[in-house]
């Protein structure tokens, strides 16, 4: 005891400094300790919010119960249309364009996605710049199509951007075809063979088929004059002289203004294939039942020289 009060008279200076530099030691390791303890409960709070949000995102709500009709669908085909719907986001997700693409309907491919390129281009990268959770929610089953309304959201765990809004909301269908199931995407809900036809004064009206879309349709038809002279399916001069109607005689126009008279006209002899649309709101229940060309001028060449009056007909199936 004696030799330590000696050294410590002898050597207060180095004492105090040795106590100040364990106290220094110790409340750094504290300080250190305690930011160590603050970061891990950060992350454990961020995991456990974005495991909250995937799990909200990743619920499939209302899949098997429409919510606009309130028609349930059997276990065993909401089970297999939600596998499908995963297996296209998880090859969209993992980048097997291929792949995703190849699930997708003919027809699908044809109206909307004609090449891969153009699938890469304007849905894969536009959607998918991200990895996605989703959510479903089923609204129309119609025979062996089912229509889907999807919410695309960001995978926060796989980015980790807690503060994300970056969601896209699509609706897409899983359909029955002869290859098996297949899906359309982008508000496009498939496609129904008409073979519906008519003929008026030599002039044949066929409706190949139509295109049905969330909020509008679009039918593709053919006719033929078989008169002598050059036709005019419809001169442009009024707004609702083409239109469908549905099973409850509720009346949809077409839109027109893209087209030019000209482009209408069907000369003697030819026949002319187009697709026109109508602004319906898909709904299985609301059958289209036919389709009203009010405006169909058989004297197409003397009407617009002004040479005679307007002959026109109704065509309709």
């Amino acid at each position: 005891m004696h030799k330590f009060i000696r050294w410590y008279n002898q050597n207060r200076a180095v004492f105090f400094i040795g106590v100040a530099l364990i106290a220094f030691f110790f409340i750094l390791i504290q300080i250190m300790n305690g930011i160590i303890k603050a970061e891990d409960e950060k992350k454990q709070n961020q995991i456990s919010y974005r495991n909250s949000i995937i799990n909200k995102n990743t619920t499939i709500s209302k899949a098997d119960q429409s919510v606009i009709t309130g028609q349930k669908i059997p276990e065993q085909t909401s089970n297999s249309n939600k596998r499908i719907i995963k297996q296209f986001v998880d090859y969209c997700n993992q980048e097997e364009v291929e792949e995703a693409y190849s699930m997708l309907s003919d027809e699908c491919k044809e109206v909307m996605y004609p090449t891969i390129e153009d699938f890469t281009k304007n849905y894969f990268l536009r959607v998918f710049n991200v990895n996605r959770t989703y959510n479903l929610e089923n609204w129309y089953a119609n025979g062996s199509s089912y229509t889907y309304y999807i919410k695309y959201s960001e995978d926060l765990l796989a980015t980790g951007n807690t503060n994300s809004n970056n969601n896209i909301n699509d609706y897409i269908t899983v359909i029955r075809t002869d290859s098996g199931y297949k899906l359309n995407i982008s508000s496009y809900i498939g496609r129904i063979i008409n073979g519906e036809y008519t003929n008026n004064n030599n002039i044949t009206l066929t409706v190949n088929w139509i295109d049905y879309y969330v909020d509008n349709c679009v039918l593709n038809i053919t006719v033929s004059n078989n008169t002598a002279d050059n036709i005019c399916l419809d001169t442009l001069e009024s707004v609702n002289s083409v239109y469908i109607y549905d099973v409850n005689n509720v009346i949809h126009t077409a839109y027109m203004n893209g087209f030019y008279d000209e482009e209408l006209m069907i000369k003697k002899g030819e026949s002319l294939t187009i697709n026109i649309t109508f602004g319906n709101s898909y709904n299985p229940d609301n059958v289209i039942s036919g389709v009203v060309f009010r405006d169909v001028v058989l004297n197409y060449d003397k009407y617009t020289n002004g040479m005679e009056k307007k002959d026109r007909i109704t065509l309709h199936t």
